[in-house]
């Protein structure tokens, strides 16, 4: 399940701020080889502990690089556990501990809220795979849901 979400591609902006997820960006594709890599994992619940399917997670991770900040997103979705894995691939090498911050988009019609978390940490090296992965857990609650999907940090 998991080698799915992992051929999902990524988007690369040299700016902070907010980075809208855009899972067809023709500049990256599922063949891509990396080479650094960064790992995100963890479940997303509803308010009664049901794991929700279909949600869109993005994970914006933000570090320098030679004195350029590089803000680096991606997304991938929730299986029906709730589950995801939401892989941050780099072309080039880089071993940094990056800010990170993660936003769980639930699907239409779920009527959930969408949620962003921020300040943790993600280790992004060449040593592959990575030495640690940063888990995130979110509960979405009832409320308006949004018709977009954005990564914030």
């Amino acid at each position: 399940m998991f080698a799915k979400i992992l051929r999902l591609p990524l988007i690369m902006i040299t700016a902070f701020g907010m980075a809208a997820c855009n899972p067809s960006d023709p500049a990256t594709g599922p063949e891509e080889t990396f080479a650094s890599q960064g790992v995100v994992i963890g479940f997303v619940r509803d308010e009664a502990g049901r794991g929700v399917a279909n949600a869109i997670i993005c994970a914006v991770a933000v570090f320098d690089v030679s004195g350029t900040p590089v803000l680096v997103s991606n997304q991938a979705a929730t299986i029906t556990t709730g589950a995801y894995l939401v892989p941050v691939n780099l072309r080039f090498k880089a071993d940094a501990r990056a800010g990170l911050g993660v936003s769980a988009n639930p699907p239409l019609g779920s009527a959930l809220e969408p949620k962003s978390q921020s300040g943790f940490t993600l280790l992004i090296t060449t040593t592959l795979p990575p030495a640690e992965t940063t888990h995130v857990d979110m509960v979405l609650v009832a409320g308006m849901p949004s018709n977009s999907v954005f990564c914030s940090s």
